[in-house]
């Protein structure tokens, strides 16, 4: 997963572990390139990077999450 500081604000990943930040578009080509010269980087990478939107983005977390919003919305006092 190759992406700037701006598009991965908000997630929750950490720099080469699964992601790699790219400042620019030179920087960006350049990752990509190394992702695809280095199998054993790109596979870690992606493993790690499935891991963590499991852990965190899948449906089940979202639902449980906004479910427990919704659930203190409506369970406080007016």
């Amino acid at each position: 997963m190759v992406e700037t500081a701006l598009a991965s604000r908000g997630l929750q990943c950490h720099p080469e572990h699964d992601i790699i930040l790219a400042t620019s578009a030179k920087d960006s080509s350049a990752s990509v390139l190394r992702l695809l010269g280095d199998a054993e980087l790109r596979s870690r990478l992606g493993v790690a990077a499935r891991a963590n939107v499991v852990e965190r983005y899948s449906w089940e977390q979202v639902t449980e999450r906004f479910e427990l919003l919704l659930y203190s919305i409506t369970s406080s006092p007016s």
